[in-house]
């Protein structure tokens, strides 16, 4: 959640690319790893580092809609 949305996004971080929200909606967290089928992950995670955060409305900001499509994958 803590990934910038795009380059002109002011808050959240760049170390592993950027993530706006059709990459949310579309992750494919069962082809990470190889060998790994859906069936054998029972959750996911989706932090928020807060080094860039200043307050609710950034938190707001970065999470929604992106939670969303994290839930559905979920």
């Amino acid at each position: 959640m803590d990934i910038k949305y795009n380059d002109y996004t002011e808050r959240g971080l760049i170390r592993s690319g950027l993530n706006d929200v059709q990459g949310a909606y579309s992750w494919k967290v069962d082809s990470l790893v190889s060998g790994v089928s859906g069936d054998n992950i029972i959750g996911v995670e989706a932090p928020l580092w807060t080094e860039t955060i200043v307050n609710g409305n950034d938190i707001e900001y970065m999470v929604s809609p992106r939670i969303v499509g994290v839930a559905k994958i979920a």
